[in-house]
């Protein structure tokens, strides 16, 4: 492979991939829409600022976890957790990445 290929490649991934910094507005309107229903609530097929969520969907003690379409597999997903209270708890989490403010990136495994 040339590496004028092997660059331009690069550069093309680096300005066409999403940056949550730019999506996090519309990551903040989903929160507030689930915060404003009451009891367990989610929301399927979402594309905020270039990522496509699979499932958001908020819990009882006020995180709100959004699943990341392009990581969903039999034993496991990633994506993104707002937690007022600190790093998102969750039996099946395995990575918390704080990310800025109360804004996490996760990555979740199931036992099969």
């Amino acid at each position: 492979m040339s590496p004028i290929l092997v660059v331009m490649t690069y550069v093309g991934i680096q300005v066409f991939e999403p940056k949550f910094d730019n999506a996090l507005p519309e990551f903040e309107r989903v929160v507030e829409e689930l915060h404003a229903q009451p009891g367990y609530t989610s929301i399927g097929s979402l594309r905020l600022g270039g990522f496509e969520i699979y499932r958001a969907y908020d819990r009882s003690d006020g995180q709100v976890f959004f699943v990341d379409a392009t990581t969903v597999f039999f034993w496991g997903s990633g994506g993104w957790a707002y937690s007022p209270d600190g790093p998102p708890s969750d039996a099946h989490l395995v990575s918390v990445n704080h990310i800025v403010g109360d804004w996490y990136h996760v990555r979740w495994y199931f036992d099969l």
